[in-house]
C-alpha cells in the first residue's frame, strides 16, 4: 500500500497520516486477562512519533511554502533583486570628501599631541608642518564630477573662467556646499548657458594644507577653512575636460 501512495504523488504529511491509519486499524494486542502486551505499548509510542512527525511535516511545508513568496516578492523580470550596498565616501568623490578625510587625518594623527607650554607648542607646529607636506602627496588624484554651475565669471580671460560650482549626483541633489574654482577659459563656449544643465568635470584634485603659526584657534575673521589648531585648508583643482551630460 505505501508503495501506491508513493507512486500516487502524495505530500509526506499525507503518507504519514496514512501510516498512522493504518497502524491504528489493526486494534490493541492483548496478553492474558485483556492486559496489553508490550507490542500494544510500542504501537502507541510508534503512533505517537508518527503524529509528532506529521505535524512537523506540515510545519516545514508551510516554512517552504513563506520562503517561497518572500523570493517571488523580492524577485523582478525573472531575476533576484541584489541588495544595494552603500558604498563608503572616498576623498575625492567631492570637494567636501576630500576636506573631511584631510580632517579626519589631521585628528587621527595630531590631535592628541601636547601642546600647553611654549616648547610642546614648539614641537607641535613642526608635526602640523611635516603632516601638511605628506598629505599633500597622500590625498591626490584623479575626479570626474557631475557639476551643476551657480555663476561663472569669465570676464579676465587671461586668467580663465571663475566658476562656482556644486558637485551633483545621480539625481542632482548637490553633494555638500558649492566651491570656487579657475577653470581654463577654453570652457567658455560649453559653459555660457549652464542654468538647468549638469556637465561633467573630469580632471586631478589634490589638498593642500598649511601650517599658520598664529591660528591655534578657528576664530571668527574670514580667511582659510580650519582643520585644527595652526592647521587650515587649501586645495587645487587641474581641469582636464569639461562636457555637458545629455
Amino acid at each position: 500500500m505505501t508503495k501506491r501512495l508513493l507512486h500516487a504523488g502524495l505530500p509526506l504529511w499525507a503518507l504519514v497520516m496514512s501510516f498512522v491509519a493504518l497502524v491504528g486499524s489493526a486494534g490493541p494486542a492483548l496478553g492474558q486477562g485483556g492486559a496489553p502486551t508490550n507490542c500494544e505499548e510500542e504501537l502507541r509510542r510508534t503512533r505517537d512519533k508518527l503524529q509528532l512527525a506529521e505535524r512537523r511535516a506540515q510545519e516545514l511545508e508551510q516554512q517552504l511554502q513563506a520562503l517561497q513568496e518572500r523570493f517571488a516578492e523580492r524577485s523582478k523580470d525573472g531575476q533576484p533583486e541584489r541588495r544595494k550596498v552603500e558604498r563608503k565616501a572616498e576623498p575625492m568623490d567631492s570637494p567636501d570628501a576630500l576636506f573631511a578625510a584631510v580632517s579626519a587625518d589631521y585628528t587621527a594623527k595630531l590631535a592628541n599631541l601636547p601642546r600647553a607650554t611654549k616648547p610642546e607648542i614648539t614641537k607641535y607646529q613642526a608635526a602640523v608642518r611635516q603632516w601638511a607636506t605628506e598629505t599633500a602627496r597622500q590625498f591626490r588624484g584623479p575626479v570626474e564630477w557631475n557639476i551643476s554651475v551657480e555663476k561663472m565669471d569669465g570676464s579676465n580671460a587671461t586668467r580663465g573662467i571663475e566658476l562656482t560650482f556644486s558637485v551633483v549626483d545621480d539625481t542632482g541633489k548637490p553633494i555638500g556646499a558649492a566651491v570656487t574654482q579657475m577653470v581654463p577659459a577654453r570652457f567658455m563656449r560649453v559653459l555660457a548657458d549652464p542654468a538647468g544643465k549638469t556637465f561633467r568635470m573630469t580632471g586631478t584634485a589634490g589638498a593642500n594644507p598649511l601650517m599658520n603659526p598664529n591660528r591655534a584657534e578657528e576664530g571668527t575673521m574670514p580667511g582659510l577653512r580650519f582643520i585644527g589648531p595652526y592647521a587650515e585648508y587649501e586645495w587645487n583643482l587641474t581641469v582636464q575636460n569639461i562636457v555637458e551630460v545629455k
